[in-house]
């Protein structure tokens, strides 16, 4: 048995995700594709543009076999801890052969490099960068010379990658690796299968015509970058001809989930956490935010500073990203400790979680019923306990009865997933009047 792993967050689903998954199955000769997939929150720190549970049905429908939950303070964090996260919840399954990541760099040589460098830091490396950074550099900019001087003083090598060569590293390529989004998750993905020891071996696939932050839609193409999508659907105006219009971006057979739920159950706006920012916010003191995960003494102070300076007008979500973004605070790292705010997620948390690399169960979202042998297979061969319903603990709790420890720690990972479910609940309900479900109650999607 072949299985091919696929980390995204599909927000939301359109060609060029079909495109992966084809790919990455037909490149692999994979007999399964397993895909870890964000919940209700992502990396951005907002809201998922629609639940997870559509995802998977849409992910499901467009070839994938089997999805798996990324738990929330994984999906929500940095890009290092969001990818070693999820290749070490595939290779906790036991039986992924290849992980295949679309990305705008596809010398895999070159990647590999990189992400050497960064996990080791080698001296000269370190040299470099900090030389940048007291010279003023931003952090990326600083890191990105660095890579640059230290790679263009090492030999002409051979690697196991025939594509690459060390002399033909240009400025040109290391720029894009490290300033790509989706490359950045590919040396981090990368780093992660490196840290583990596992055996799961990387495929990058090249992204199709188009960019992954590329803003607008191309009418004479057919796919689109998800940031396009969500912009375009959130201006429409008019839900029919809005239809129409993204019709030739969405795959065929999942059309149909877009007109039945787009705006009854989506999207999903982070504008509608603003009341619930404030409300935690205004009871909250500077020590207390400074604990949160990916905080710190400067932006804990700014956050309570812009939420008095900005009482008696409207605040809205982006009014507070830009208050607060500066050089040393991007606008994801702000979004990310405002959710985490949120939802409670403290630096002890990912202390906690980190020992044993972010991961203590498999949570199933979802699966196709020919894809039983696979489900057979990750329960005969992995390392964590496969998780359908939260109702149901058992589970979890006899895996873990011999370690209290672990069992107190994969207990507060679930009671995360189940507050960012129920969080996301309440959103849908006060913008389109959906039915309240605790997370602990939803039902696995089965196609």
């Amino acid at each position: 048995m072949k299985v091919v792993g696929i980390i995204a967050e599909f927000n939301p689903f359109h060609n060029g995700h079909e495109y992966i998954i084809r790919q990455a199955k037909a490149i692999t000769g994979a007999d399964y594709c397993v895909v870890v997939m964000s919940g209700d929150f992502v990396q951005s720190g907002k809201p998922a543009f629609c639940s997870k549970e559509l995802r998977t049905r849409m992910a499901l429908s467009c070839g994938a076999d089997l999805v798996l939950l990324l738990p929330v303070f994984v999906s929500t964090a940095s890009a290092e801890i969001f990818a070693e996260g999820a290749v070490a919840l595939l290779d906790s399954l036991g039986c992924v052969d290849t992980l295949c990541f679309g990305s705008e760099q596809c010398n895999l040589g070159l990647l590999e490099k990189i992400a050497d460098i960064l996990l080791e830091e080698p001296e000269e490396y370190r040299r470099s960068l900090r030389a940048g950074l007291a010279a003023g550099m931003s952090f990326p900019a600083a890191r990105e010379l660095a890579v640059r001087d230290y790679l263009g003083k090492q030999p002409c090598t051979p690697t196991m990658y025939p594509e690459d060569l060390a002399c033909m590293i240009s400025p040109e390529a290391v720029h894009t690796a490290l300033s790509s989004p989706n490359c950045i998750l590919a040396i981090e993905y990368l780093k992660g299968i490196k840290k583990l020891h596992s055996n799961i071996f990387p495929i990058a696939i090249p992204r199709k015509n188009v960019d992954h932050l590329e803003p607008d839609m191309k009418r004479d193409r057919a796919f689109c970058s998800a940031t396009a999508l969500r912009r375009f659907i959130v201006a429409g105006t008019d839900g029919e001809q809005l239809l129409n219009d993204i019709k030739s971006y969405v795959p065929k057979n999942i059309f149909p989930l877009y007109k039945n739920q787009l705006y009854s159950n989506f999207p999903v706006s982070e504008d509608s956490l603003v009341s619930w920012l404030c409300h935690l916010l205004l009871s909250a003191s500077s020590e207390q935010i400074r604990q949160i995960s990916d905080c710190d003494d400067a932006l804990a102070r700014s956050i309570l500073s812009v939420l008095y300076k900005q009482q008696g007008n409207t605040l809205s979500y982006e009014k507070i990203l830009q208050e607060l973004a500066t050089r040393n605070y991007t606008r994801n790292r702000i979004s990310r400790v405002l959710l985490h705010i949120l939802l409670g997620i403290g630096k002890n948390d990912i202390r906690e979680f980190k020992k044993h690399h972010y991961c203590l169960y498999a949570r199933l979202l979802g699966f196709r019923s020919d894809a039983a042998p696979l489900l057979h297979k990750i329960k005969a061969s992995a390392s964590l306990p496969m998780i359908s319903k939260l109702a149901d603990r058992k589970e979890l709790l006899k895996w873990y009865q011999a370690a209290l420890e672990l069992e107190k720690e994969a207990l507060r990972m679930m009671e995360l997933d189940i507050l960012a479910g129920n969080h996301y609940s309440l959103l849908q309900r006060e913008l389109y009047g959906t039915d309240l479900i605790h997370e602990t109650r939803k039902n696995i999607v089965k196609l």
